[in-house]
């Protein structure tokens, strides 16, 4: 690959999986090689190693790598050799103006975006199995529809069923455990359902609210918060934490439904 690949004026010499790769990391912004083997579907590790090593030498790519035993896997996300490729499909540039800050992130921010990634996965395969569709969109991608989605979600997901319909959901994952803040997206969540803005402008049904949370502990007590907040005619909450996720994936059993006093 041309070594002036960093330069943001010249065109990309890429693979189509290197391609797919970058698309990948503009949807989910890190990502692990093993989540990056699944979501590119290629049965070699090692060549997607090679694809990722190349990419990173031409700083198309950042690599974040441990050198101690029982570390983490590296993580990738984009580099400022990127911009190039994404200014060829986005003029805009709409997708490139955080690409120079994505390494400086915090590991925290990392963890959280490829934890959503895993909960797209089992999502994944939950509709496969189920033998339903699925469109998943991050937050990247939802700030294509500003007018629509207006809270900025982790993630908008919609099941459609075999009868064709629709089942919209926003995902919210709470790294915090300031209950006072969890409280606050709550509201905010009950007053955009209350302004009808979605009502008005889709013709499906306002989506469930999936609040996944720290903890045991952080999800008993918003439980109980919502549950006296809620009124007869207001959104379906349902509360999940992160461990119960990790374990069993995004699917139906792990999720409880907050029902009104």
């Amino acid at each position: 690959m041309n070594n002036t690949i960093g330069r943001q004026d010249e065109h990309l010499q890429l693979k189509p999986k290197q391609k797919e790769i970058i698309d990948l990391l503009v949807r989910f912004r890190y990502l692990t090689i093993q989540q990056i083997q699944i979501l590119v579907n290629h049965k070699s590790k090692e060549r997607i190693r090679l694809w990722l090593n190349d990419l990173v030498d031409n700083h198309v790519l950042f690599r974040f790598f441990e050198k101690k035993f029982g570390s983490k896997p590296s993580a990738y996300c984009l580099d400022y050799g990127s911009i190039g490729y994404l200014k060829s499909f986005d003029s805009n540039n709409a997708s490139t103006h955080w690409v120079y800050f994505e390494k400086n992130h915090s590991d925290n921010f990392r963890t959280h975006c490829m934890f959503l990634c895993n909960l797209y996965l089992s999502l994944r395969s939950l509709a496969m199995r189920n033998n339903t569709e699925l469109l998943f969109m991050t937050q990247t991608e939802l700030k294509k529809y500003p007018k629509l989605i207006q809270l900025h979600p982790d993630a908008f997901f919609y099941i459609t069923d075999q009868d064709d319909k629709k089942y919209p959901y926003f995902l919210e994952v709470f790294e915090t455990r300031m209950i006072r803040l969890l409280c606050r997206r709550f509201y905010k969540y009950l007053n955009y359902y209350n302004s009808h803005h979605w009502q008005r402008r889709t013709e499906s049904p306002f989506p469930v609210v999936i609040f996944v949370c720290p903890d045991a502990y952080i999800k008993k007590r918003i439980h109980t918060f919502i549950q006296k907040q809620l009124k007869v005619d207001s959104p379906s909450f349902y509360l999940t934490t992160k461990k119960d996720m990790q374990d069993s994936g995004l699917c139906g059993e792990v999720l409880d439904k907050v029902k009104r006093e």
